[in-house]
């Protein structure tokens, strides 16, 4: 499937339709850093829709892209691509709590198409985010964190009003959210899963917890 095949699929209708879009992984395995970095502030914005409480894990999300983006700026030739980032041992720490988060993002909606195609709609979203949180953050978060982070948890809107802030047209359905959702994961699981193999290939998959 082409891009422009792909993006004629989307709804846009859905928030999922009008961020910018992971770019599709090739064999080669290079991810060009500005339609990666375009496309992590896209998909951040779904904080904004968890709730307040997430305004602090946000922020810091936004921080790690600020500083990939501002090495990228000194020599946009140099650092077109993030294979070049990681090859020169440069900004790692902000790529790998970048693929961290993004790992925690992918995993929430992920859980939320599940559902859907299980029939279950449970309104309270806590056990998404806590079942989204286990594999992919909590392990390099010390008790403090994972008590502040499980507290967030409880002040998350239910999935209804979650979902209602997907839709960005009047006319839009439940259906569009889920089927945006769907025509969106594979390109970003395929995005966090090469940065995941290229800070393995580095030794830069540091399992320092904090």
């Amino acid at each position: 499937m082409s891009a422009a095949t792909g993006e004629s699929l989307f709804s846009g209708k859905t928030s999922f339709s009008n961020i910018a879009k992971f770019p599709p992984i090739g064999k080669d395995k290079v991810i060009q850093t500005e339609p990666f970095l375009d496309a992590c502030t896209g998909v951040v914005s779904i904080l904004d829709n968890l709730g307040t409480a997430f305004s602090v894990p946000k922020k810091d999300v936004l921080g790690n892209i600020k500083k990939i983006s501002e090495c990228y700026q000194t020599n946009p030739g140099l650092y077109k691509t993030l294979n070049v980032f990681l090859e020169n041992k440069k900004c790692t720490a902000a790529v790998l709590w970048l693929k961290r988060a993004l790992e925690f993002l992918l995993a929430f909606i992920d859980s939320l198409v599940r559902d859907h195609s299980s029939g279950v709609e449970k309104e309270n979203l806590r056990n998404n985010i806590l079942q989204a949180y286990e594999p992919t953050l909590k392990q390099y978060h010390g008790r403090m964190t994972q008590f502040v982070f499980s507290n967030i948890a409880r002040l998350v809107p239910h999935r209804t009003e979650f979902l209602k802030a997907m839709m960005t047209d009047s006319d839009a359905k439940l259906d569009m959210v889920f089927n945006d959702l769907s025509l969106y994961i594979p390109d970003f699981k395929s995005n966090i899963s090469t940065v995941g193999e290229m800070l393995v290939l580095h030794n830069l998959d540091e399992q320092k917890v904090v």
